[in-house]
């Protein structure tokens, strides 16, 4: 019997990426019913209208984010929109491979979701999931940039306590450890945060940890190894 004919119990199957985080219940988004739906989403930020770049001239009724979604299991197991996705996605390269392609496959098919199911860089008093889109709250440079709200990150650290209470690990080149990005002694780790650092003008911090780089590469290899083996200073 082929898969798709297979009967699913679960009603629902919540998909979200990797740069967000959770404030709420998702009770809502288990349960709810999207009737014939195959898929649920939200109404995306206008920062990511970009409708008349999905190749193919295509004209959507409404684009959405494909951060949040939740699947229908019964609905989308009974048709072939995997396949035509991934058929659009070979045929068209999009500049969003994965969301263009369920824009265009399944306009007209999509139950709108609660906007607060996915609010991009920003908390509100009924916010469920906080979309971290772009540069990510995670990342050293962040704080010292204006266009983050200080209060959203002080949001995102706060939940990455929860899966790293000990800040002495945090890699950060503030004093209270703003950031979270777990390879503070790895050689390769703190020469990668100095290119960065550098590339987005802090100077003294790239200087910082590319000193910190070297201090760890002497200490694994040694003054000699560090100065003649030439395959060392690639590392």
């Amino acid at each position: 019997m082929a898969a798709r004919d297979c009967e699913i119990k679960a009603r629902n199957l919540i998909y979200t990426d990797v740069d967000i985080i959770c404030t709420g219940s998702l009770d809502y988004l288990a349960d709810v019913d999207l009737g014939e739906s195959p898929l649920g989403v939200i109404p995306n930020d206008p920062t990511f209208q970009h409708i008349e770049e999905v190749k193919g001239g295509y004209r959507l009724n409404k684009y959405f984010g494909s951060g949040v979604m939740v699947f229908n299991l019964n609905k989308w197991s009974k048709t072939s929109l995997d396949e035509k996705c991934i058929e659009f996605i070979a045929k068209n390269r999009p500049r969003y491979p994965d969301q263009d392609a369920l824009n265009v496959i399944c306009d007209g098919l999509t139950f709108m979701l609660p906007k607060r199911y996915q609010e991009i860089w920003e908390t509100k008093e009924d916010t469920v999931f906080v979309h971290y889109v772009g540069e990510k709250p995670w990342m050293p440079w962040c704080k010292s940039s204006s266009k983050f709200p200080l209060h959203e990150i002080n949001l995102f650290r706060k939940f990455a306590k929860i899966f790293e209470p000990n800040v002495g690990l945090w890699l950060s080149f503030n004093k209270d450890k703003d950031v979270l990005l777990n390879f503070a002694n790895h050689r390769k780790g703190t020469k990668w945060i100095s290119k960065k650092l550098f590339k987005r003008g802090f100077t003294k911090a790239g200087l910082y940890f590319y000193a910190r780089h070297l201090y760890i590469k002497v200490k694994q290899k040694g003054l000699i190894g560090t100065l003649l083996f030439r395959s060392n200073t690639r590392s």
